[in-house]
């Protein structure tokens, strides 16, 4: 799981079954964003669109980011 910014845009991105360097390779040439912050590294990372898991489980976890406007996109990694 990672954040990143590109102009006035942030990305919230979570990726399942990567290394950091897939994360960060993912992050700068698909999205082109050159500095973001890993927050997560673990299995507990999930992805929600509305209460509909998208990645991962909904499972109890401590802490969460919430986001409640933009936009949603899918990408597949090669």
């Amino acid at each position: 799981t990672a954040l990143g910014i590109k102009g006035g845009t942030a990305y919230l991105v979570v990726i399942t079954k990567a290394t950091t360097s897939d994360l960060t390779n993912f992050m700068s040439s698909t999205l082109g964003i050159t500095n973001s912050i890993q927050l997560d590294g673990g299995g507990s990372s999930t992805f929600c669109l509305g209460s509909t898991a998208k990645v991962g489980n909904t499972t109890t976890v401590p802490v969460s980011i919430g986001l409640t406007a933009g936009s949603y996109q899918d990408y597949d990694l090669p």
